[in-house]
């Protein structure tokens, strides 16, 4: 974050307690904010510690949050596609396990 001088953590999407942006995050603003992220140095004072710290597990939350409701809207896409191609109601979704097993498999890397 060169010539940032602070704890900031800031991007473009809702702010802390705001509301969730109608349409979609392009990737490369994801890639974005993991870039940040990733060259985010410790702060030189404990109080400055602190405050990274509760932005990071601010962070964490707001992502876990996300993580679910896209998981969740990937499922109702898949169940809805599944449906419109004849597919039997008790297969429907199948295949999101799957996906979801690779997203966590990766996670756990």
């Amino acid at each position: 974050m060169d010539g940032n001088q602070g704890t900031q953590l800031i991007w473009t999407g809702a702010p802390s307690g705001g509301t969730v942006p109608d349409a979609a995050v392009p990737d490369v603003r994801l890639r974005d904010l993991i870039d940040v992220v990733s060259s985010l140095r410790p702060g030189i004072e404990s109080a400055e510690f602190i405050n990274q710290l509760r932005a990071l597990e601010d962070l964490k939350s707001a992502a876990a949050a996300a993580q679910a409701r896209i998981a969740v809207a990937f499922d109702a896409a898949q169940r809805s596609a599944d449906a419109a191609a004849g597919v039997p109601a008790e297969e429907h979704g199948r295949g999101v396990e799957g996906v979801r097993l690779f997203v966590w498999e990766g996670c756990s890397r």
